[in-house]
């Protein structure tokens, strides 16, 4: 009885302050009471729900994407949790000391635990920032400075009209980048780094098809035109990368 007299009190208590029964709960508000909050109900109840469902799946879309909250599974440490208490895992305190924050943060998103649980290792993180950051964009930016630098200087050449070479590498990176615009947009993240890892590779396969090191010899300025496409495309990566890749691809830029 008295459990039932203080359940009572509580409602009439939640009525004369917010016009509902159980507020936030928008339908438990009565509307055509004059100090209902039936309307900041209904927003935070909008709220919630984009919250809870923000993991719910990969066919869930909110209107507007700043409104959405992305969802994770776990991330895991060599096999097992993180445990400060157990000194199991790195933490940020650490991370920093060890290597730059662009490794991190392109192996966070590039192994983002979106759909299911991820595994940290140090054997993954080695591969992944080798094979991605220094033998994909690395190498492209690598094999163009240094040619640029030995065989033009420090001033960028002139460059020619651009051939059916660029233009077939364009029309490649601009469907490509839709992709990754997409996935963006949509927070896939996973996705998106792969998407962005396929724009790099195509710059890597641009400078294998064309050998500017080789057309130098007998053709200088069909070289300065690879070479300032090149550079061109390295303006364009530091771009689409800043999400991902913030600090080295800005020293690149300048």
């Amino acid at each position: 009885y008295l459990f039932g007299c203080l359940g009572f009190f509580l409602i009439l208590v939640n009525i004369f302050n917010s016009g509902c029964i159980i507020y936030p709960v928008s339908v438990s508000c009565f509307p055509n009471l004059e100090w209902s909050l039936i309307n900041e109900a209904k927003s935070s109840n909008d709220w919630f729900e984009q919250w809870a469902k923000a993991g719910a799946g990969p066919n869930y879309r909110v209107d507007n994407p700043e409104n959405y909250i992305k969802g994770f599974n776990w991330l895991t440490y060599e096999g097992g949790k993180f445990s400060t208490s157990q000194k199991r895992g790195v933490f940020m305190n650490q991370a920093l000391d060890l290597f730059p924050s662009d490794y991190w943060r392109w192996w966070l998103l590039a192994n983002a635990p979106e759909t299911s649980d991820s595994d940290f290792t140090w054997k993954s993180f080695q591969s992944c920032i080798n094979k991605d950051l220094a033998d994909v964009l690395g190498n492209f930016v690598s094999r163009l400075t240094k040619f640029t630098l030995s065989k033009f200087g420090k001033a960028l050449p002139e460059g020619m009209q651009y051939t059916q070479e660029e233009f077939d590498t364009i029309s490649e990176i601009a469907k490509t980048f839709k992709n990754y615009d997409d996935a963006m947009t949509k927070i896939e993240i996973r996705k998106a780094t792969s998407h962005l890892r396929k724009i790099w590779s195509i710059g890597n396969e641009y400078l294998q098809r064309t050998q500017p090191w080789m057309v130098f010899k007998t053709d200088e300025a069909r070289a300065a035109k690879i070479v300032r496409f090149g550079f061109n495309l390295m303006l364009f990566y530091s771009e689409i990368s800043e999400p991902v890749s913030y600090t080295h691809l800005r020293a690149h830029e300048t």
